[in-house]
């Protein structure tokens, strides 16, 4: 017969087991969930909202050209992706008054950059918020070209703001970032570390005035982690943007790169950076959980495009951007194949990044939780006693 402790012995091993290949389902279940549930946010409500919003300015007598539709669109849509950040991370959804703000500074920020960089507006980058306000408080009703729309958005929007003077503080700061990142664009060849400051700056204190859409002050440590994950999403943006900013002469981390494995380095380290100062926040762990589900999947689409770029080196044994072409480039995620790729990522990156940092107890409690919000998808598991992971 098997000794007491030769069974215990194994009753834990299969415990651990039974454990590990478990969490490591649920875990790509829950990124699942997370995906599906972000997509259904942007792509149906945000839709639906951004539409009607549009309707409205377009009744009001604003005159809106396709190609800034589209720019309003993918505006209102990143706002719509940070609400549903900071508001997991505060513990309770976005009201339609902050619903309305992501409507209006989404709008906003593309057409302020296409009035600097396509419309010649260069004097708007001298001017504080305060003064494009005073020259709002001056207009007399014209509405045929994207200066007015500008003006009677940004009006609106400090009208609807619930934290004006923290909202006026970090706009004033992405007017500063988004005027040194003109930097890029001058031939200028500056190195990595200064390109990289410039990253974190514009990503940064953009998504800072994307944080306070929301009406609750932020807690201490969170300002570091929102920059931190705003220089992340620049990062990852710039990545995509590969082919395109090597055309227009942007120069950034990923233009002047020569092997992808060093974006790769810089991506884990910014990563890792931002999960630090999530776990470390004075949020419930739930809340942070929650964050961090919804943060992964858009960040681990980057992945994806590494993949295509380390394909490209180790085919032709070099990462020279001018040799290669745009389809061999652009990395299309509405492919089948790289939206499962980016769902698998992102539980890799929380089975291996964000798991470690969570006490056991937190982690088995997530598991049970995990259950229950992809109930809709897999409506087939049962919940599971607590004392199967004890």
């Amino acid at each position: 017969m098997l000794s007491e402790q030769v069974l215990g012995n194994v009753l834990k091993t299969y415990r651990r087991i039974l454990e590990n290949n478990l969490t490591t389902f649920i875990i790509f279940m829950s990124n699942l969930h997370a995906f599906l549930k972000m997509a259904f946010e942007v792509f149906y409500l945000n839709k639906k909202r951004h539409d009607a919003f549009v309707k409205e300015l377009l009744d009001r007598g604003f005159v809106i050209d396709e190609y800034t539709g589209k720019r309003m669109s993918a505006g209102t849509s990143i706002a719509a992706i940070t609400n549903l950040w900071f508001s997991s991370l505060r513990g309770f959804p976005s009201n339609a008054q902050e619903k309305r703000c992501g409507l209006l500074v989404g709008a906003i920020t593309p057409i302020y950059d296409d009035l600097l960089d396509v419309h010649g507006f260069t004097s708007l980058a001298e001017k504080s918020f305060d003064q494009i306000l005073a020259e709002e408080s001056m207009y007399h009703g014209m509405k045929n070209n994207l200066n007015d729309l500008f003006l009677w958005l940004m009006k609106q929007a400090n009208d609807s703001i619930m934290l004006k003077d923290e909202y006026r503080m970090f706009f004033q700061q992405t007017i500063v970032s988004q005027k040194e990142s003109l930097r890029q664009m001058e031939g200028i060849e500056l190195n990595q570390k200064e390109l990289e400051r410039i990253m974190m700056m514009k990503g940064g204190n953009a998504t800072l005035l994307y944080r306070h859409l929301l009406g609750n002050k932020m807690k201490e440590g969170e300002e570091q982690l929102v920059f931190a994950t705003g220089g992340l999403m620049q990062f990852a943006n710039d990545i995509f943007d590969t082919w395109s900013d090597h055309k227009s002469g942007n120069r950034t981390l990923a233009t002047i790169s020569t092997n992808p494995s060093d974006l790769k380095k810089t991506y884990f380290k910014l990563l890792r950076e931002v999960v630090k100062r999530a776990v470390e926040l004075p949020y419930p762990q739930n809340n942070i959980l929650a964050f961090l589900r919804f943060l992964l999947p858009v960040i681990a689409r980057t992945l994806v495009c590494f993949d295509q770029f380390e394909r490209l080196f180790t085919t032709y044994g070099h990462f020279d951007i001018p040799s290669f072409s745009r389809q061999q480039m652009i990395c299309d995620m509405e492919k089948p194949v790289n939206m499962f790729a980016n769902v698998r990522y992102a539980a890799k990156l929380f089975d291996e990044e964000v798991k470690p940092l969570i006490k056991k107890i937190e982690h088995l409690v997530f598991l049970r939780q995990t259950i229950d919000q992809c109930s809709d998808y897999i409506s087939f598991l049962l919940p599971l006693p607590m004392k199967c992971f004890q």
